[in-house]
């Protein structure tokens, strides 16, 4: 089976569907674009889907690491609707299974909503 759905990830808040859907008709045609919204703000979250008329496999070859509007693009093959990935760093995993008990270690979260830290 021919995967054409692709997600793309570190999206810039600011990139409409209409720019997302034309950078990557360089890879095939495009038939649609997609830029996932917060339901309470409107505002992206910073992914989105590409849905291509061919095998994906160029998209994902030409723009996975590709820079638009001044970030580094995450493209790979989109998961089938209600499946989901554990988000869980294979490297961070690796790490907790060793890490010893009693220690204290630090870890650095990036591009966390604003809302999850927030004082109850």
């Amino acid at each position: 089976m021919v995967k054409t759905r692709l997600y793309i990830g570190n999206l810039s808040w600011h990139i409409t569907e209409e720019e997302l859907k034309h950078f990557f008709s360089q890879a095939g045609k495009v038939i649609s674009a997609t830029i996932i919204l917060h339901r309470d703000t409107g505002r992206s979250r910073g992914f989105g889907f590409v849905e291509m008329e061919t095998d994906a496999q160029t998209a994902i070859t030409t723009f996975n690491g590709q820079y638009l509007r001044g970030r580094p693009l995450i493209v790979k093959e989109a998961l089938p609707e209600g499946e989901k990935k554990d988000n869980i760093n294979p490297d961070l995993l690796n790490f907790l299974s060793h890490a010893s008990v009693g220690q204290s270690y630090s870890f650095y979260f990036g591009n966390a909503s604003f809302t999850i830290f927030r004082d109850k």
